[in-house]
């Protein structure tokens, strides 16, 4: 195919944002409406694992994974989207040709994070879906070289979603807050400038070189905002990209979406 699907980077937001009406969680919902080929699976990506691959291999996806501190609602939500184990296959075949470690996880229930865009995206669960979790402990250009290892796969008409955060200071956050704090404007700003122009190097080197990066992206938050990189380097061929959505809630929850590539 000529064409070939973006790969995203969509905020995950805190465990509340799927449950609630609010300009993003719309944003994506419509737009995903708009969009005119439908994925014949999607690997949902974020930063969060013991090794440096966790491959997700059910069958069929049901709950959610319960953490600590979660709303009770979450409790009860389901996303029964088939998995896709031959799909699961390859990624493996990937890292083992370049060196990784993973491991596949056969279990059932989705982390929040790809809960919170899947159902906003595909509402019915009718897209086949293998989670992918890495490392977080990566640098942001190991993020990068996952995500281009991952780029042959959209060729076969596979969608690379990456869920993570640009902001993410949860001990900050102010329910009642009605304007957005500067500096995580000035960080996501920053941000934009810089991958607009696909400079991946000074990207890579965001935390010693973007303004407020220690308040936006707290020690121990990398894992977040590390999953950008990976959407960048699956469409590294195309170094294009284009920002699709920006809001803020509660201050500092940075809630935005990225096509790259296609």
């Amino acid at each position: 195919m000529d064409w070939l699907l973006p790969s995203l980077f969509l905020a995950h937001g805190v465990p509340v944002t799927g449950l609630t009406d609010n300009p993003y969680m719309r944003f994506l919902r419509e737009w995903a409406a708009g969009q005119p080929v439908p994925a014949a699976a999607v690997i949902l990506l974020s930063g969060d694992a013991e090794t440096a691959l966790t491959i997700g291999a059910a069958d069929r996806y049901g709950g959610l994974i319960q953490e600590y501190g979660l709303p009770d609602e979450l409790g009860t939500m389901r996303y029964p989207a088939e998995g896709d184990r031959e799909l699961a296959s390859d990624i493996g075949i990937l890292a083992s040709g370049h060196g990784l470690s993973f491991r596949f996880d056969l279990g059932d229930r989705l982390d929040v994070r790809a809960w919170t865009v899947l159902q906003a995206l595909y509402p019915e669960a009718d897209v086949p879906i293998v989670p992918l979790f890495v490392n977080g402990r990566l640098v942001p250009e190991e993020f990068y070289r996952i995500g281009r290892m991952l780029s042959a796969l959209r060729r076969r008409n596979v969608r690379i979603i990456a869920a993570g955060a640009t902001g993410y200071r949860l001990r900050r956050l102010s329910w009642s807050a009605v304007e957005p704090e500067r500096w995580q404007v000035r960080f996501d700003e920053w941000l934009t400038d810089h991958i607009a122009v696909w400079d991946a190097e000074t990207l890579f080197h965001y935390d010693s070189r973007a303004p407020h990066a220690r308040e936006a992206v707290l020690g121990g938050g990398e894992a977040h905002l590390a999953p950008l990189f990976a959407a960048m380097g699956a469409a590294d061929a195309e170094k294009r990209a284009d920002k699709l959505h920006q809001s803020y809630m509660y201050g500092c929850l940075s809630l935005n979406a990225w096509a790259f590539g296609g």
